[in-house]
């Protein structure tokens, strides 16, 4: 278990991992670190992007359509990329201040 104190002054590879997803004014008094094989959801399948391992942070992206070439992005693509990226292909402004960027 992990307080927001302990994560945001820690400097473990860990630590790190969870200070990406925290936010002061919603993450909990708690932050639970569970078995990289533990689901904490009902069943024996699946994920719940809700964890710090690798498994939960590899989110394939796939964009398809009318105007999309073909091909392969070799390198890290983040989700926060997305937003960017169809926002390029709909020709629509992206404000400044908008994490992530437009993929190729």
């Amino acid at each position: 278990v992990w307080t927001p104190e302990e994560i945001l002054s820690g400097t473990s590879p860990m630590a790190e991992l969870f200070q990406h997803s925290f936010h002061p004014d919603r993450t909990g008094d708690l932050i639970v670190q569970i078995r990289p094989d533990c689901l904490m959801t009902p069943g024996d399948a699946g994920t719940t992007h809700g964890s710090p391992y690798l498994y939960d942070r590899e989110v394939p992206i796939v964009f398809y359509g009318n105007g999309v070439e073909p091909g392969e992005l070799s390198g890290t693509a983040r989700t926060i990329d997305i937003a960017p990226t169809l926002a390029r292909h709909l020709g629509i402004d992206v404000p400044e201040d908008l994490h992530g960027q437009a993929l190729q």
